[in-house]
């Protein structure tokens, strides 16, 4: 049985919400506050829970008795995240995984730790997942890929077998990335885009947007 343990979420947007709301309903654990840097504390309340400053928290919520989960998004290619990381580990802060319920994986899954996966997403054997990762939802993640540290890949993402995915990459919503490529280190891929061959590091990658047409929709003729 899971210990039940206590945490702090690091972050006030829509990741730390969704952090709350799986750790609250989905899992045995309690969030007791949220933190953010000094400067960015605007609500006092989230979810009728203290939001304190970072730099305060080991006065107000000691490692030694509360866990954290770094629940901050992509901004500056996953930086953030990982600079908050780092942090909370230095100070001797634990953290946990969000797995959802739906998540089809096997045993031989090798996972880091503050990590959450979304609903719905299938991962196949012999996957590497290292730390401070976040899957969005009915994503698939085929066999013997490795994800490194600090990524983030939202919702339905589709990454083949024998990729390597380097620290800090982001990939966007549908993106699609065939067998045996690999992906340099803080790169961006587009939401719908595909990866047919290997990315240089700090590579962005868009799919061409859809085509508006020239006609209302009420003169279109559909043959």
């Amino acid at each position: 049985m899971t210990e039940t343990r206590q945490f702090v979420v690091y972050g006030n947007g829509s990741v730390a919400r969704l952090v709350y709301n799986e750790l609250t309903y989905n899992s045995p654990h309690e969030v007791v506050a949220f933190c953010v840097d000094k400067e960015y504390v605007a609500d006092t309340l989230i979810f009728g829970l203290p939001v304190v400053p970072f730099e305060d928290i080991t006065t107000l919520y000691p490692p030694d008795s509360y866990g954290m989960f770094i629940g901050v998004g992509y901004s500056k290619v996953n930086k953030i995240r990982e600079s908050r990381y780092l942090e909370a580990k230095a100070l001797g802060y634990s953290f946990t995984n969000i797995i959802a319920k739906t998540v089809i994986s096997y045993p031989c899954l090798k996972l880091g730790e503050n990590c959450l996966i979304g609903n719905y997403t299938v991962i196949y054997p012999d996957v590497t997942i290292g730390n401070n990762v976040l899957v969005g939802a009915a994503c698939t993640l085929d066999h013997d890929l490795i994800l490194g540290d600090h990524c983030f890949l939202s919702d339905q993402v589709a990454i083949s077998g024998f990729v390597k995915v380097m620290p800090n990459c982001f990939l966007g919503t549908s993106a699609t990335v065939r067998n045996k490529v690999m992906i340099g280190r803080e790169s961006i891929i587009g939401a719908a885009t595909s990866i047919m061959e290997d990315v240089e590091e700090r590579s962005v990658y868009l799919c061409d947007a859809s085509r508006k047409l020239g006609v209302s929709s009420d003169r279109l003729r559909i043959v």
